[in-house]
């Protein structure tokens, strides 16, 4: 997949060479001379880093930052030249992921950028492992179906809503008879099979409700 990149600046000498440059490093790059162009790019596009000057016309690269934080999945990375008027420390707390100072040198951006990249997708291996683990959490191993971590926890959910909205609430019970002798005649092998086969007979009546 390629890896978008949308360079923002009103100043086409600045914006031109690094698109070349980012062009020329393997990235696909986007540009835009104002917040505003960026975000239709935005909208259009899926973008993974966005690099933006602080001064713009109209909306500033900080507001357009604040934004992105709030409404896109994509990284910023703040360039100003005014490094006196404004901070790293700053342009983070905007929501920034990191803050380069003109005139850039386009070693030190390529080495940003991959920092960047790198800790984006780290943060994405992240969400995933956690969302893994809290679907093994209420997950069981066997059969697939929310275990009683899970019912407790939803019980206590769905009673909380009879209680608040006066809505219906049913709750149905199931038991596997003589399970204990199949599981004596057969092993715990088949006894574990019949379980996942029931399972998914479950679910399928489920679905269809």
């Amino acid at each position: 997949m390629n890896t978008n990149i949308l360079i923002v600046d009103d100043d086409s000498t600045v914006r031109n060479p690094m698109k070349e440059f980012i062009d020329l490093s393997g990235y696909t790059s986007f540009e835009a001379s104002s917040a505003e162009e960026a975000v239709d790019i935005l909208n259009s596009n899926s973008i993974h880093v966005v690099i933006t000057d602080i001064m713009l016309p109209e909306m500033s690269g900080f507001e357009l930052t604040e934004l992105i934080a709030k409404e896109y999945d994509s990284d910023v990375i703040i360039i100003t030249g005014y490094s006196d008027i404004y901070s790293y420390e700053e342009a983070i707390k905007m929501g920034a992921s990191d803050f380069i100072i003109k005139p850039v040198r386009f070693e030190e951006l390529l080495l940003r950028l991959k920092k960047v990249l790198s800790e984006r997708e780290l943060a994405r291996d992240r969400g995933r492992m956690m969302e893994k683990l809290q679907k093994l959490a209420i997950t069981d191993g066997l059969t697939k179906l929310h275990n009683s971590r899970s019912f407790y926890s939803q019980l206590e959910v769905e009673v909380d809503r009879f209680n608040r909205y006066k809505r219906s609430l049913a709750l149905l019970l199931m038991d596997i008879d003589h399970f204990k002798k199949y599981n004596d005649s057969y092993g715990h092998l088949e006894g574990d099979k019949a379980l996942v086969r029931i399972a998914q007979i479950i679910k399928s009546c489920l679905r269809k409700l």
